[in-house]
């Protein structure tokens, strides 16, 4: 199986940095894999678009579940994790296309983390 996954973009990410917004990007994994996929960064911005298409390998639509992590990037320190959200792959119809707006879960000292618009679709490779 093969999930092709689309991070359309995402909204009122809260502003992690002392001055201006953000710098989002998102970190992807599988739970069954190693493997790390990673947007660009989008500097300055509570709502960054990404329009990035991942494919990512799945070996059991039972247990296998999809991690996004929405990070800031810094160029002085380590970056800092704003939200997360997950996907099991038992929630998905095959070859059916589930496009939709994720609340995030909070990573960091504030209570709202923002949105994540995501599209989803598991084929058969």
């Amino acid at each position: 199986m093969l999930l092709r996954l689309k991070i359309i973009e995402a909204k009122n990410i809260p502003s992690l940095d002392v001055i201006g917004e953000s710098d989002p990007y998102c970190m992807v994994q599988m739970s069954n894999s190693q493997q790390v996929y990673r947007t660009k960064a989008i500097n300055n911005t509570s709502r960054p678009t990404w329009n990035e298409e991942f494919r990512l390998p799945v070996s059991r639509t039972a247990s296998d579940v999809l991690f996004i992590v929405v990070k800031d990037k810094d160029t002085i320190s380590a970056d800092d994790p704003i939200g997360k959200c997950e996907f099991s792959m038992n929630s998905l119809q095959l070859n059916q296309e589930k496009d939709q707006w994720v609340t995030l879960q909070s990573m960091c000292k504030h209570s709202n983390a923002g949105s994540l618009h995501v599209s989803l679709l598991l084929t058969k490779v």
